[in-house]
């Protein structure tokens, strides 16, 4: 049987009404504060073989026009996806929530967080929004080109594989900017200015606004340059504008891998099983950095497999990235040993998380740290203390990322965007320890 046919009457109907209506876009869509309601456009949780959807989830989605420029109010605009779930009981009082990255895919995190009978979704309107050049965002700042690199990345050694990452971010900012997109207007400011836009189109005059890592510096600006509506504030991993985090990435490895090496040394169990850990993983770093490792991963949604080089640098890396992970810390040691007895399964089974994550358009990402932390002097990064090891490779690391910017050219945002933030807007600060 065929499916929404129609009957002639209906369809001459129709062509009246398409010949009567104007040429192009309904003005009204393009106007900064418009809302376009529009089918979920995410994915939400998986169940066995069935995928449920935002609709299935409770949301109602669509997107929210804004100004390409705050500035410019009355020039280009770019559209915002969002998915608001209503309030079942009592008053909206909206929470908006914001995901990291920068860049990051807060539908992919959240949708999945909020639990529809939660006493969170009952009890308030609960506002998922992508944030300007993030995925499904028109338009959307990723990169392909650095998928089309991976296999020669992945089996790189660390400063090769920077290199070749480095001409692929080279290719997406030309195509970008081939394709006319004004890559300065991708920062934090203007993602800022967009938030109380997004809660007037949905009808708030009151929010509440929720921010995880970058998320919080986003809530920061808010906070300082439109506090308007602003209900409350959650910072969650707070990253504070006057830190920069460039900066402080060899600190931060060197502060988070002694932390977790002092906890094992301080545990009587931990320090039975697993002695002398420091020691051990820097010896571990060291023999891989001398005899590197080939290994496979596979991408766990398409089944492809890659081959992989894994040097010290890149040991130190990933399992550094995997911190992230919740109670990763507390398997670490385990880990540690199971990699020196050369077994490499955890690696094989969560390595793939990171070089596989779609969570995170990297144009965007590009976009606002070069606007925001590239103006740094290599030289001047403090190293005192920080162990040897990671050091040696700072340096390095951190020209390759200035390197990266000075290919991706925007404009630098003013000094004042460092300054700390004061507010009396009730804000809570969220620490996971």
């Amino acid at each position: 049987m065929t499916k929404h046919r129609l009957i002639p009457a209906l369809i001459v109907a129709l062509l009246l009404v398409l010949l009567a209506a104007p040429a192009g876009p309904v003005a009204a869509q393009d106007t900064p504060g418009a809302f376009i309601p529009a089918p979920c456009m995410f994915e939400g949780i998986e169940l066995g073989p069935t995928t449920l959807d935002g609709a299935a989830l409770g949301f109602e989605c669509g997107y929210v026009v804004v100004p390409l420029r705050h500035a410019e109010p009355d020039g280009a605009t770019i559209r915002l996806p969002v998915a608001v779930r209503r309030a079942t009981a009592g008053a909206p009082d909206p929470l908006l929530l914001a995901q990291g990255g920068p860049g990051g895919d807060a539908f992919k995190v959240f949708s999945i967080l909020v639990q529809p009978t939660g006493d969170l979704s009952t009890s308030r309107d609960i506002v998922i929004f992508n944030q300007r050049g993030t995925p499904y965002a028109e338009p959307e700042l990723t990169c392909p080109e650095t998928d089309a690199a991976l296999a020669d990345i992945l089996a790189a050694d660390s400063e090769e594989g920077e290199r070749l990452y480095n001409e692929a971010m080279a290719a997406c900012y030309d195509r970008l900017l081939a394709e006319g997109i004004d890559l300065s207007a991708f920062n934090s400011l203007e993602n800022a200015a967009d938030v109380p836009l997004i809660a007037r189109a949905l009808g708030y005059d009151e929010y509440n606004f929720y921010g995880v890592s970058y998320g919080t510096l986003l809530g920061l600006h808010l906070m300082r340059n439109h506090p308007e509506g602003l209900r409350s504030v959650i910072l969650d991993s707070v990253v504070p504008p006057d830190v920069n985090f460039l900066s402080e990435i060899a600190a931060s490895e060197d502060r988070v891998f002694g932390e977790v090496f002092a906890a094992c040394a301080a545990d009587p169990a931990c320090a039975a099983a697993y002695p002398n850990l420091e020691a051990r993983f820097y010896a571990l770093v060291a023999q891989y950095d001398q005899l590197p490792v080939d290994m496979t991963l596979t991408d766990p949604e398409t089944g492809q497999s890659y081959d992989t080089y894994l040097d010290g640098r890149g040991l130190r890396s990933v399992l550094y990235q995997l911190l992230y992970v919740p109670r990763m810390a507390a398997v670490l040691p385990s880990v540690i040993a199971n990699i020196e007895a050369g077994d490499l399964r955890y690696l094989e089974a969560m390595w793939p998380l990171l070089v596989f994550d779609q969570l995170v358009a990297e144009g965007m990402y590009n976009s606002v740290i070069c606007a925001e932390d590239a103006d740094i002097d290599v030289a001047a990064v403090p190293l005192d203390g920080v162990r040897p090891e990671i050091a040696a490779t700072a340096v390095d690391s951190l020209q390759s990322i200035l390197d990266g910017c000075a290919r991706w050219q925007v404009e630098p945002l003013p000094p004042s965007v460092d300054d700390p933030v004061v507010s009396d807007i009730p804000t809570l600060s969220l620490i996971h320890i």
